[in-house]
């Protein structure tokens, strides 16, 4: 994983990357999934199959500028 979490748009927060094992609603279950997460406010990404796709789509909204 080379690519850098961007800050949260919404509060500045750092970011953690989640890895869940099993999460969402029993018919959109994701088994190993991976989403972008801020402690702070609880904004996230929906749940990828690669932390990189979650990561990619994280810093694709996240523009602060």
């Amino acid at each position: 994983m080379t690519e850098k979490l961007k800050p949260c748009p919404f509060c500045g927060e750092k970011l953690r990357l989640q890895n869940n094992h099993y999460s969402g609603p029993l018919w959109k279950r994701i088994n190993n999934s991976f989403r972008v997460e801020c402690p702070k406010c609880n904004a996230s990404t929906y749940e990828f199959t690669t932390a990189e796709k979650a990561i990619e789509a994280w810093n694709r909204r996240a523009d602060t500028e």
